[in-house]
């Protein structure tokens, strides 16, 4: 049996599941998209290939690191040192850079995350204003129709009771007309 709201009439479930389904699909192109970056994030501080294939690329590292140390690995915009750097100096200092490149990729992906969600929680406002209005138009065309039903049943209901007095006279004027004498079931 299914519960009743204040007026008596029984509560379907349905609706209420329908605009929990809204509410979920809703929100998962958001959430979606919130999971995808930190997902993203995530995998900066891993590195870029498995393990057993991760060891192939130390050779380029290491050769990296030694040029940057000997000071002939110039990057674009830098100055070769004026003096050799021990292998230690150079290893930290090529760790730092690294570690600076990443914390401001980091911050500039968030930010445009950030932006990102920010612009499209505007859409979802206006979907969901879109959505109401549409539920009002819905709600009040059905009251129009339910009323137009109800007219109709008063119609109807006034012509049954003129058919119902029409019947009442019908058979008050069959008692009353004598039958021919010789008439039996419409024949002579």
């Amino acid at each position: 049996m299914l519960p009743s709201d204040s007026c008596g009439s029984p509560m379907n479930p349905v609706p209420r599941m329908a605009k929990t389904f809204d509410n979920i699909s809703e929100a998962s192109a958001t959430n979606y998209l919130f999971l995808f970056a930190q997902r993203t994030l995530a995998l900066q501080n891993e590195p870029p290939t498995p393990p057993p294939l991760n060891a192939l690329g130390l050779p380029c590292h290491a050769s990296r690191v030694m040029l940057k140390a000997v000071g002939l690995g110039k990057g674009p915009g830098k100055v070769a040192p004026r003096h050799r750097l021990r292998p230690e100096e150079a290893v930290a200092g090529v760790a730092a850079e690294a570690e600076a490149e990443a914390e401001a990729a980091k911050k500039m992906a968030a930010k445009k995350i950030t932006e990102y969600i920010i612009d499209h929680q505007d859409d979802a406002a206006q979907e969901d204003r879109w959505r109401t209005t549409m539920k009002r138009e819905m709600a009040k065309s059905f009251r129009e129709q339910r009323d137009a039903i109800g007219r109709l049943d008063s119609r109807f209901d006034v012509q049954r009771e003129a058919i119902n007095e029409m019947h009442k006279i019908v058979k008050v004027l069959a008692k009353e007309e004598p039958i021919s004498a010789g008439v039996t079931n419409g024949r002579p």
